[in-house]
């Protein structure tokens, strides 16, 4: 009876590695199946990312010619319909010469963000002040006067009697 069953254990070995190896070939074209899917996906999102990528630049630039070309036409709107020579341009430029000239200041010290900036102003010369204009200005506010040792002798209530 023990050869029997040996015999019949040897016959089941060579049944199950074939069977074993069968479904090793169906587990590994499984999975060479999948890794080609994912490879045909990874290279399709990599042309629609590169798609996406080019199709952004080309707006950009053409954002940017846009721009370029509506700043010109504009330029070129305000020079056919203003008259430099209108009487009543002219005096509105005369009362409002002051809003363009801050205008033209926030231009020139903060044009992407256009808010104010502090400055010091000389009224008198219509100017921004210069620096040593300011130091001079602020040590006169911050300096005590001093009284001056005549004055005080001079206005003593000891010699008014």
């Amino acid at each position: 009876m023990s050869r029997t069953r040996a015999s019949g254990q040897r016959n089941d070995c060579p049944n199950a590695l074939h069977r074993a190896r069968s479904e090793l070939r169906r587990a590994a074209s499984s999975i060479l199946g999948i890794v080609d899917q994912l490879k045909e996906v990874n290279q399709d999102t990599r042309e629609h990312n590169q798609y996406q990528e080019s199709m952004i630049n080309a707006l950009a630039v053409e954002n940017f010619q846009l721009k370029e070309e509506n700043g010109a036409a504009k330029e070129l709107l305000i020079s056919e319909m203003v008259d430099e020579e209108d009487a009543e341009l002219k005096k509105l430029r005369k009362e409002m010469g002051a809003v363009k000239r801050g205008l033209e200041e926030i231009n020139e010290h903060n044009p992407s963000g256009r808010y104010p900036v502090a400055k010091l102003w000389h009224v008198e010369d219509n100017r921004e002040a210069r620096l040593d204009e300011i130091v001079e200005c602020m040590m006169k506010k911050t300096t005590p006067k001093r009284k001056r040792v005549g004055d005080e002798e001079n206005n003593s209530p000891a010699q008014k009697s």
